[in-house]
């Protein structure tokens, strides 16, 4: 797909409009133009499922690539989505011990936070 166009710094709403409905139109898979029907039909994949309450599933657009330079947090690097930053945080198994001035600072901490727990309630 060839890039997309950036909107211009300086443009009327109604340009702004034009251009936003432009850029849209533009999207791969073209979900913008399917109408609303096409949108909320149930996939082939659960055609044959017993729905016990309201929700079903609809279209899913098809997966779009960032623009270039774009900050990805390192889920979006991962093949299966796994985010390395919040695995390595989790195996950290050790419980801080807080002691001398910065127990004095945690509790004053949370007693100003239940007084305004209270106060809120």
């Amino acid at each position: 797909a060839p890039p997309r166009e950036a909107a211009p710094s300086e443009l009327s709403e109604e340009d702004f409009g034009r251009w936003a409905q432009r850029a849209l139109s533009d999207g791969e898979g073209g979900v913008e133009s399917m109408g609303q029907e096409a949108r909320l039909r149930c996939p082939d994949a659960f055609s044959s499922f017993t729905f016990t309450g309201p929700l079903r599933p609809a279209f899913v657009s098809p997966r779009r690539k960032p623009p270039e330079g774009c900050f990805l947090p390192d889920y979006a690097l991962h093949s299966k989505g796994v985010a390395r930053s919040e695995f390595l945080r989790s195996n950290t198994k050790t419980i801080p011990i807080i002691e001398g001035q910065d127990l004095a600072t945690m509790r004053e901490a949370c007693r100003l936070g239940r007084g305004g727990l209270g106060a809120a309630a």
